[in-house]
């Protein structure tokens, strides 16, 4: 793999996101409540499409995956450590 150019992608717009909820889920959403308990977490719209996509009638139920998983991918971007290898 070779990378010739980086782009930087903001996070969604409340806009955005609601746009891909309407198209994922298949019940009688409540994007509200959806997205209140995701608006204060910093999760890109890959990682929001993905959950949507795979829970499309239990998003809410099973909301702390999604929360648990951005947790993880944000420690691992943050990770200071300098033993790469042990």
């Amino acid at each position: 793999g070779r990378i010739d150019k980086i782009i930087k992608f903001d996070y969604p717009k409340k806009t955005e996101i609601e746009r891909a909820f309407l198209n994922l889920t298949d019940n009688q959403p409540n994007f509200e409540a959806f997205y209140k308990l995701i608006k204060n977490i910093k999760i890109s719209m890959s990682g929001i499409v993905d959950y949507l996509f795979r829970h499309p009638t239990d998003y809410i139920e099973n909301i702390n995956e999604l929360l648990d998983s951005t947790q993880l991918l944000q420690e691992i971007a943050n990770d200071k450590s300098e033993k790469l290898y042990t």
